[in-house]
């Protein structure tokens, strides 16, 4: 298994998705006064996208040298490796990146979204799910549409969107509305790791993602260490 990240790889998949925050949150830290809690929130959003680089990177070259060895065990050919390892590079690199890129859209600008929630709540103190209304919307996502529920609510600590990848779902504050009665709140089976609120946990990526599996302690002191290098 490897025993570090490749800092160029990390650099590049950490820069891409720091600019698919910056464009979701609408600000850059360099945008913003020291001491304001959008600097706090979106530092922490570095933080996160520099941690989920590593430990993506850190599975891509875990994948590679398991790819060394076929299904039973035997040494692969050079060629056999090589193409084995232009699918793992594809996906890490360009398939799995662009959904990754596009969360962190949607889930950087539902935490800016809900920084403004919270700021607001005394005045309008009801969230409503509204989905993109269009074929495509999951069906599990159809159930969620409308519910109107209260901002501290528990239920928007698994249920505030984005919900899932490419997920396009938002929701609207409300200063009066018809509160869903409990009997009537719909609790889908969303993918696990997607039921929390990235708005409260001040992240980009879902903290369960399986990148994180079996990653050591010391790449995420990598991954901190290089995000402080590059500012």
């Amino acid at each position: 298994m490897p025993k570090e990240i490749d800092t160029a790889i990390t650099e590049f998949f950490a820069g891409d998705l720091w600019k698919a925050v910056v464009e979701g949150y609408g600000q850059n830290l360099d945008q913003l006064d020291f001491e304001s809690p959008d600097y706090a929130f979106l530092e922490k959003l570095q933080e996160d996208v520099w941690d989920f680089s590593a430990a993506k990177n850190y599975a891509q070259m875990k994948s590679l040298s398991e790819a060394l060895v076929d299904e039973n065990g035997k040494l692969r050919s050079f060629t056999e490796f090589r193409n084995q390892a232009l699918m793992i590079n594809t996906d890490f690199v360009s398939n799995w990146l662009r959904a990754e890129y596009n969360f962190a859209v949607a889930a950087s600008q539902m935490g800016a979204r809900w920084q403004q929630i919270e700021t607001n709540k005394e005045y309008l103190p009801l969230i409503q799910y509204e989905t993109a209304g269009d074929e495509r919307v999951r069906l599990e996502h159809q159930d969620l549409e409308g519910i109107t529920l209260p901002v501290d609510h528990p239920f928007w600590d698994t249920y505030y969107p984005p919900n899932g990848w490419n997920c396009r779902c938002t929701v609207r504050q409300l200063s009066t509305g018809i509160v869903t009665p409990e009997s009537q709140v719909s609790y889908p089976d969303i993918p696990k790791i997607f039921r929390i609120n990235f708005g409260k946990g001040k992240r980009v990526f879902p903290p369960g993602h399986p990148y994180y599996d079996g990653l050591p302690e010391s790449v995420l002191k990598q991954a901190q260490k290089l995000r402080k290098e590059n500012g």
